[in-house]
């Protein structure tokens, strides 16, 4: 009797453990090694699982949400990929678009990269088109390829004879960096986020300066394994990641690779030291049909805005240049990532202020008129007519008609139009709003004439 208790119990026991053992491997999340490479400040590779970055917390976070562990595996880029494009592993965790035709791309970018000239702290030289490289000595890297930002960047990289190409190790930022700072190369272009950091880590703060930036942003995507597992991992990934784009606006910071980064508050950008930019937002339309609900080739039309202290608020000033340089350091900062959202090529734009109460019109025409045109131009790829513009002075949350036109054919009447834009709490009496738009079509179904009637 005693024996054929303890068997039953024995198998009771043995019952319950592999019951135990079913509920701990049911709650055990699927472990899935992702190749990344060391990227600071997107990726910073620390002992086991320490490993920090917006590029960690984005991959985390959305495989979490589809019950996978992401296990990440340090590589140098070009292995990363390669790894992955073999199956030996599934996922590679940044990856530029251009870089692999054989990955499957997660179906939206994670995060973007804003492309920024580098120079000597001393150099007077500005980015201004791809002919104010001529008389630099330019340095790149062999893996870099630029063709999805800048076409025209790529191919003068591809053939001007003032490139100088090095090999990436894991220093090559700095490597760079001391290069710039002893003279022997003028100019490198590199993400922000990246070359500050490296910058500040190799001792050569003050040194080194922003001079410019390319046009559009460098989007970031995960890449997955041209198999069977690949494709159910990126179907559960871009499931997960939309669910955390849709689940709150503290997810918004990480689609600019550039607000994750801490040190960026320190970058020395012309116009920063008098620029306090209380918050900025887009705003997008897809226009799908015209006002009678006739169909019509989707249009996209983005507006950028941001709102900013005006520190000539209260009284006359003579001298308005301090608000030159904010309307132009706020171009570079917003107009690329308004052109990236685009669907098609940029066709029209536009820039406008709202000044607060005590602010003046004026002030307003500081912003958009001398310096902002630049770098609106820069992001469209060029623009040989006047960009329109309009200017108020109002209270908060009143809302201004954004003009656009098209940006080469000013007598186009197909691309005339307006974008009516506001913020709810802006601009207060000692700010400005100031706005740019882009859109990349004319209004829908435009039928009044080609030109003026004259006769």
């Amino acid at each position: 009797m005693k024996k054929t208790l303890s068997m039953l119990l024995s198998a009771v026991f043995l019952l319950l453990a592999s019951a135990s053992m079913d509920r701990a491997s049911a709650a055990a999340k699927e472990v899935v090694d992702v190749a990344v490479l060391n990227f600071p400040p997107y990726f910073i590779a620390g002992s086991d699982k320490d490993h920090k970055g917006v590029a960690v917390d984005i991959i985390t976070a959305a495989f979490d949400r589809a019950d996978l562990e992401a296990r990440f595996v340090v590589l140098p880029y070009t292995r990363s990929i390669r790894v992955v494009e073999s199956g030996r592993y599934h996922v590679v965790g940044i990856l530029n678009a251009a870089t692999s035709d054989k990955l499957l791309l997660s179906s939206d970018h994670t995060f973007a990269l804003q492309q920024a000239f580098f120079v000597r702290h001393q150099s007077t030289w500005r980015y201004d088109g791809i002919e104010s490289l001529d008389t630099l000595k330019v340095v790149t890297v062999n893996s870099y390829d630029y063709s999805q930002i800048s076409p025209a960047y790529q191919r003068y990289l591809e053939t001007a004879g003032n490139v100088v190409k090095i090999s990436p190790d894991a220093t090559y930022q700095a490597r760079i960096a001391r290069m710039i700072a002893g003279g022997r190369v003028d100019v490198f272009n590199e993400d922000r986020g990246s070359m500050n950091y490296a910058i500040e880590q190799a001792g050569l703060k003050g040194k080194l300066k922003e001079a410019g930036i390319l046009p559009g942003m460098g989007k970031q995507y995960l890449g997955f394994s041209p198999t069977e597992t690949g494709r159910d991992l990126r179907k559960k990934f871009d499931a997960a990641f939309a669910e955390l784009l849709a689940s709150g606006p503290s997810t918004g910071s990480w689609r600019s690779g550039i607000s994750g980064a801490e040190h960026l508050a320190s970058i020395d950008h012309e116009g920063a030291s008098a620029m306090d930019v209380r918050k900025t937002l887009q705003i997008v339309e897809t226009i799908t049909a015209d006002g009678f609900g006739t169909p019509c080739d989707p249009i996209t039309r983005v507006a950028a805005l941001a709102v900013v202290r005006n520190p000539l608020a209260g009284g006359f000033v003579e001298d308005l240049s301090a608000l030159f340089d904010i309307g132009g350091a706020l171009g570079e900062r917003l107009m690329g990532e308004a052109v990236a959202r685009l669907t098609g090529p940029p066709v029209s734009y536009g820039k406008a202020a709202i000044v607060g109460l005590a602010g003046d019109l004026e002030h307003g025409g500081a912003m958009i008129h001398p310096k902002l045109g630049k770098p609106m131009r820069a992001a469209v790829g060029g623009g040989q007519a006047l960009i329109p513009s309009n200017a108020k002075v109002a209270a908060a949350g009143v809302p201004i008609d954004l003009p656009l036109g098209h940006k080469d054919e000013a007598w186009s009447f197909d691309h005339f139009d307006t974008m009516t834009v506001m913020v709810g709490d802006a601009p207060r009496p000692d700010e400005i709003v100031l706005c740019m738009a882009v859109t990349d079509g004319a209004r829908p179904h435009p039928r009044v004439g080609k030109g003026p009637i004259t006769d």
